[in-house]
């Protein structure tokens, strides 16, 4: 009895920790590097109620990665009724030291939280990003998320 009630809490726990998220995906980045002219988008899902959402974005990178740091503009837009939203972001990818912010060990996962939105019941957007660093590609990039939750 005590196993079924432990199993049972358990589930909950698991159930309820998922529950905010409402769409978290990747997207691959050429092997040949993140160029400048390259946009990943994102299609977001239909928000199910009324509230404040977070937007967060991951990456995931090596150590072919030559910065300390990337700099982002992501684009949001918001559809019934329709808001845009631009951003640029620092995304820090090393401490002071030079050692990775994320986890993992031969490829480093970091996420950061993009913006916080009131949205409505109903609307679905989309979320574009693009970098803007001095170089035109960027080596060592190997996937960048959206990921977007209700702000607890």
């Amino acid at each position: 009895m005590r196993t079924k009630t432990l199993l049972l809490s358990m589930i909950v726990m698991i159930a309820a920790c998922t529950q905010s998220t409402i769409y978290h995906h990747y997207e691959p980045v050429d092997d040949n590097g993140w160029s400048r002219t390259d946009t990943i988008q994102y299609e977001l899902p239909t928000i199910p109620e009324d509230g404040d959402y977070h937007i967060s974005l991951g990456l995931r990178y090596n150590e072919l990665f030559p910065y300390q740091g990337l700099w982002i503009v992501a684009e949001t837009s918001l559809h019934h009724p329709t808001a845009s939203y631009l951003d640029t972001l620092y995304f820090r990818t090393t401490d002071k030291d030079g050692r990775p912010t994320g986890k993992g060990l031969s490829l480093v996962q970091a996420d950061t939280l993009l913006t916080t939105l009131h949205m409505q019941k109903g609307q679905k957007g989309q979320v574009c990003l693009r970098h803007i660093m001095i170089r035109e590609v960027l080596p060592g990039i190997k996937d960048i998320g959206v990921k977007l939750e209700v702000k607890k």
